[in-house]
């Protein structure tokens, strides 16, 4: 029984990670990069920050693997996820939970009532718009890798 369960999470595996990648013609394998992967080079930080939990002013979700989380000091955040949490795109309340009085990438998390979705990194900018215009050139690379590895399934189907 353990060798078929092990054999059907493999196959997932192997399954969910063809649809994010593809190789070109030249041999070379193409994948389609994380939100976190993307705003690290953009912003040139590292995404180990800390938030003062009494700091934050609001919130907003840019998709379900980021948000912009404004703050009481003139700072503004963008905050990823381990991975894909829907429900913070319509949930109309989210707890950040975080140990002691700060909450952390790689540690602490945003409850909604429908799930608990661990936090990757937080980047910090100096406004809101420098915030936003990374993650809109995130965007850009995520969008454009996406379709990159779209046409090139469809040369090869």
């Amino acid at each position: 029984m353990r060798s078929i369960t092990f054999l059907v999470v493999l196959v997932a595996v192997i399954g969910l990670s063809a649809c994010s990648q593809a190789i070109r013609d030249d041999g070379t394998v193409l994948k389609q990069p994380k939100y976190d992967e993307l705003l690290k080079s953009i912003s040139g930080q590292n995404g180990r920050l800390c938030i003062r939990e009494r700091d934050i002013n609001g919130y907003g979700t840019l998709n379900s693997h980021v948000l912009s989380v404004a703050s009481r000091k003139n700072k503004h955040y963008l905050v990823t996820t381990m991975y894909s949490c829907p429900s913070l795109q319509h949930s109309m309340r989210a707890a950040f939970i975080g140990s002691f009085s700060d909450f952390c990438g790689g540690r602490d998390k945003i409850a909604t009532d429908e799930e608990s979705c661990p936090i990757r990194n937080i980047y910090e900018f100096d406004s809101r718009d420098a915030a936003f215009e990374a993650f809109d050139q995130a965007k850009e690379k995520y969008q454009a890798v996406e379709q990159e590895i779209k046409e090139i399934r469809r040369k090869k189907s």
